[in-house]
């Protein structure tokens, strides 16, 4: 995996992120925002994407990604709109 500090993402989802990481053009980090730990792909795909996996403290995951339509070009959605979308308090299966 392909991460700056692998240890901080959580064990119920490590297994998940060594897999989703793998790929040698993947660049994967981990974030922890407000008690929620984060995945944060990019270069998905021959460098055209971004992915970010949140695990919320009330054990919702949730997942947002963006595309562009041709690689090297920007995506419609940037990594702080995804991260803002999956922190969203009422994206929850919990309230």
């Amino acid at each position: 995996m392909r991460t700056e500090a692998a240890g901080d993402i959580p064990a119920q989802f490590r297994a998940f992120a060594e897999k989703e990481c793998g790929v040698p053009e993947a660049k994967c980090r981990p974030a922890t925002i407000g008690g929620s730990e984060l995945l944060i792909r990019n270069d998905v795909a021959g460098g055209y994407g971004i992915d970010v996996w949140a695990v919320r403290p009330d054990g919702t995951t949730l997942m947002a990604l963006t595309r562009a339509r041709d690689p090297g070009r920007p995506t419609p959605v940037t990594e702080q709109q995804l991260i803002d979308l999956v922190m969203t308090p009422e994206l929850t299966m919990y309230p």
